[in-house]
């Protein structure tokens, strides 16, 4: 195997990839597989840096160096370039979603830009015409410069490239903003140093090292656990559009498998994804015994999902050793804690009701609950658990909010002293300090972290203590047609009381036949079955209801907000289960006519507004979605969501053989209306015109 040849002392973020470039110029860097599984796009160190330096030298003569740079890229191989070129000429780059338009986004993107201060907008060449157009009515964002590689490429010769000192801020790391004003974590050029000699070491990365990575870049697992990590070590990172994992999360392991990748992050309802929607007759070709870091964070860690997952592959060579739980939070940079490399999660079987009192209890038998480790806290890094009301050290046995120091930890918030200090500057009683309050609850162990739960999201019932997470868990075991990690609990006053509130997703192969009273009662019975509390309020919603962090965690504040607001639209009513009958879903059992039927490819050569209805519609109906009552309805109007709007555009693409922008259903957002620009392109085609050629974003921008 290859050795590295540069010494871990000498890499610096800003320079890392010159040095590559210069030490190894032909070792592949990034491959980007399209939603298809296509290799799209493979880029060596060596060109790599080329792009990079040259994208850079134009940030540079532009007089940007030292000012704030909202990135707006759809994930894929520009995001790279313009990040690391900002890291390299010394921007502060701003890392966003690049979302859908509407008031929400708007009103984020205009947040961060005024704490900010933003000097420009870098994006790629194909979305400069769509973000003009969404901005033209918001004068703060379309003020902004825009600017492409077209705007900035120059000659890097000449150029003195500093080298920042430890404490230069690197880039900012916003927050949901979902509560209040977005806030910006200053993660800096020392920062992303020290977390790479956590995440380097104990999560396997290393100059033979191979990572496949669908997880978004604007956040930090994606941005720093898998690119910047990459180029730290000199590794070879697979890039899948984030997409591709609810396509079919087939696509994730089959990539893994062909590049035979040795590390792969995911949260864990990724894991269970795979689990419940990949039946065993299609797992069967897949090889997964090269992969030997299967890293679990960003949301809580089940025990069922863990084992679930290890039973399912350890026939196709998944070891069970090769799961690594992680905590860790982008005001750590990214990881505090870390799994022990080759050796099973730990986990506890502990007394549920003491859990909810605060305190572990070891349990056996019925009743009892398993939590699983985040791994051991790993150096430079620190952590106390403290009583978040007192500011003590909690004893032994005693749950507390988690508070980390060491030089991983990010130095505040942007603009934000006041902020900074509550949230940096946290002391114990006896005067240890500064530390991060994380916010979240947990307890060491035989120098094992548990995290049991956030404290904001923290329910008092009866004087009890519950964690809405594990209701989450039981309601979406309850029944097949609740879709795993799309569910919120959460507690309101009613009449002195905490009242419980259960809001779910339902599959969407489920929402023509679910019968709600039948459900309702499933996820009644089973919570209290388990919990011994009452549910006051269950919500049935579409999929992709819920509100979540852009690291996919769920946003239970913001959603009782809406809740409290009347704002969550249930997705079905009151259906009579007598003429609907319910059943529970045996794997691999076609659900219904509906949504086992494939959509019939269009007759070839014809290119009428009709053809196309007929094809739009039967996709819809065999998705789940069900047919419009009239051309004119939209697409929201009948549950289309960010992704089902993304899976058509694709399913459009591969029938129709066009070239389709990936928000192609934000702009005809009719039946009607898309279907009368498909059958324009379509006709334009077999009558020979020359058909222009629409660059989709994700697919010839970035992949």
């Amino acid at each position: 195997m290859a050795t590295d040849p540069l010494a871990h002392a000498d890499r610096w973020f800003s320079d890392i990839l010159s040095q590559r470039a210069m030490a190894h110029p032909a070792k592949d860097a990034f491959v980007v597989v399209g939603t298809d599984g296509t290799e799209k796009l493979r880029l060596t160190y060596g060109e790599l840096h080329d792009q990079v330096e040259r994208y850079a030298a134009a940030l540079v003569a532009r007089g940007l160096r030292g000012s704030r740079a909202l990135m707006l890229f759809e994930p894929g191989a520009g995001f790279v370039v313009s990040f690391l070129a900002c890291l390299r000429a010394g921007v502060i780059a701003l890392p966003c979603h690049l979302a859908k338009p509407g008031r929400s986004t708007w009103d984020r993107l205009v947040a961060i830009v005024r704490d900010s201060d933003s000097a420009c907008i870098l994006t790629e060449a194909a979305s400069v015409p769509k973000l003009a157009g969404w901005f033209a009515e918001n004068p703060e964002l379309s003020s902004l410069p825009m600017l492409s590689p077209d705007d900035l490429d120059a000659d890097p010769a000449g150029i003195a490239w500093p080298r920042p000192s430890s404490d230069t801020p690197a880039f900012l790391q916003y927050t949901s903003g979902s509560t209040g004003i977005p806030k910006g974590t200053i993660v800096t050029f020392g920062n992303l140093f020290a977390n790479a000699g956590v995440i380097g070491p104990w999560c396997g990365f290393d100059f033979n090292a191979v990572v496949v990575c669908w997880l978004p870049p604007y956040h930090d697992l994606g941005l720093i656990g898998n690119i910047l990590q990459s180029v730290f070590d000199g590794a070879l990172c697979i890039m899948l559009p984030p997409v591709s994992l609810i396509q079919n999360p087939r696509r994730w392991l089959e990539t893994i498998s062909r590049y035979k990748a040795t590390i792969s992050m995911a949260p864990n309802f990724a894991y269970e994804l795979c689990v419940r929607r990949i039946p065993a007759d299609k797992r069967e070709d897949l090889d997964l015994s090269s992969w030997a870091y299967a890293v679990n964070a960003a949301e809580p860690i089940r025990a069922s999902t863990i084992d679930g997952f290890s039973e399912a592959y350890r026939d196709h060579g998944f070891r069970a050793g090769t799961h690594q739980p992680v905590y860790g939070l982008a005001e750590a940079t990214l990881m505090v804690s870390v799994g022990d490399p080759g050796q099973a999660p730990a986990m506890l079987s502990v007394d549920p009701d003491a859990l909810d009192a605060g305190r572990i209890v070891p349990a056996l038998g019925a009743g009892s609950r398993i939590i699983v480790s985040s791994g051991r806290v790993r150096p430079p890094q620190t952590v106390a658990i403290v009583n978040p009301e007192t500011r003590e050290i909690c004893g032994h046995g005693a749950i507390g909010e988690i508070w980390v120091s060491g030089a991983c930890v990010a130095s505040g918030y942007w603009r934000r002293p006041e902020v900074t200090e509550q949230t940096f500057g946290a002391r114990t009683t006896d005067g240890q300090g500064p530390f991060l309050r994380t916010g979240d609850l947990g307890i060491v162990i035989d120098d094992q972290l548990y995290v049991t739960g956030r404290i904001k999201e923290v329910m008092i019932v009866n004087g009890r203590n519950i964690y809405p997470q594990d209701i989450e868990a039981t309601v979406q075991r309850s029944h097949d047609a609740l879709k795993p990690a799309g569910g919120a609990v959460f507690s309101i006053e009613r009449e002195n009381a905490e009242a419980i509130v259960v809001v779910q997703e339902i599959e969407r192969s489920w929402l023509a036949t679910a019968d709600r009273d039948e459900l309702v009662s499933r996820i009644s019975e089973a919570v209290f079955r388990e919990h011994d509390i009452a549910v006051s309020d269950v919500v049935l919603t579409k999929p992709e209801t819920v509100p979540k962090t852009s690291a996919g965690k769920i946003q239970r504040v913001l959603c009782r907000t809406l809740y409290q607001r009347g704002e969550l639209e249930r997705a079905i009513q009151g259906r009579s289960s007598k003429v609907v009958p319910i059943t529970v879903k045996v794997p691999g059992e076609r659900l219904s006519e509906a949504a086992a039927a494939p959509a019939p490819n269009p007759a070839s050569g014809v290119g009428t507004i009709d053809a196309m209805m007929t094809l739009i519609t039967n996709w819809s109906v065999s998705r789940g979605h069900g047919a419009p009552s009239h051309p004119g309805q939209s697409f929201a109007e009948i549950g289309f969501d960010s992704v089902s709007s993304v899976e058509l555009t694709h399913f459009l693409e591969s029938e129709l053989r066009l070239d389709l922008d990936q928000t192609l259903l934000w702009t005809y957002t009719t039946f009607g209306a898309l279907a009368g620009y498909l059958a324009g392109r379509v006709g334009s085609r077999e009558t020979g015109a020359a058909a222009s050629r629409e660059a989709p974003i994700a697919e010839a921008a970035n992949w």
